[in-house]
């Protein structure tokens, strides 16, 4: 991917701590996934592409972002929320930017789908502190597209093997049960998400695996857990 360098500008725009460590970290992409691919999607890493990554830039008072696989995607930031921020004017693949391998031409196609979204481009995100210190983030679309970032830069291989959390979820009336999986640590927390990506349910201190949830309407939602050593497990569940 092609570097760019901005003159980093304070704006009037207020922003939480959360927006502030999304807007002041260059990130990574560490892989994709959506509801046609099983598991997730590695982006290539060849002589064409080496690194996509994602940033946040001001330019006369306007926040914009830019990432992109060859060829650039940038857009204004038209509005941001707590847990999310929605976007316009966007722009991408000019004629002899594009990937020209194969392999890089199916996922940049794959990665332009992402920031594609009619009639209100939109992205909700969430920012999590890893063991080591470093930041993941995690940004969804209102399709269930998903899209992982780290604040520094991993090898396929190193992301390979991290040791991701993994739990049994689902709904039973008013309760989320939520069982652990090959000596995954406790829950933590739990969010819980509905289509536009708002936050619906909150918890942040389990001491049961069967979670009151309330009145939940039949739908599907992502539910978000986080474990006893600060990892995320992020997974789409039906409501019946």
């Amino acid at each position: 991917m092609k570097k760019f360098s901005f003159l980093f500008l304070f704006s009037c725009i207020f922003l939480n701590a959360q927006q502030s460590e999304l807007v002041s970290n260059i990130w990574y992409l560490e892989s994709v996934s959506d509801e046609i691919h099983e598991g997730n999607v590695y982006p290539p890493v060849n002589e064409e592409m080496s690194q996509i990554t994602f940033e946040f830039y001001q330019e006369n008072g306007e926040w914009y972002f830019l990432t992109g696989a060859c060829a650039p995607i940038s857009a204004k930031i038209s509005d941001f929320e707590n847990d999310a921020f929605f976007y316009s004017d966007l722009e991408c693949c000019e004629e002899g930017e594009m990937c020209t391998l194969p392999e890089n031409q199916e996922f940049e196609q794959l990665y332009i789908s992402y920031f594609n979204q009619i009639p209100d481009p939109g992205l909700f995100y969430f920012i999590n502190e890893n063991p080591d210190g470093s930041l993941s983030l995690y940004m969804g679309t209102q399709i269930f597209q998903e899209m992982n970032f780290r604040n520094v830069s991993l090898s396929v291989q190193d992301v390979n093997d991290i040791e991701q959390p993994e739990y049994l979820l689902n709904f039973h009336d008013n309760e989320l049960v939520v069982q652990n999986q090959n000596q995954t640590p406790a829950a933590a927390s739990v969010e819980i998400y509905d289509l536009s990506g708002k936050k619906i349910f909150e918890n942040n201190s389990l001491s049961s695996q069967r979670i009151q949830v309330g009145n939940l309407p039949k739908s599907i939602y992502i539910v978000r857990i986080r474990d006893s050593e600060g990892r995320i497990f992020s997974k789409k569940l039906r409501k019946n």
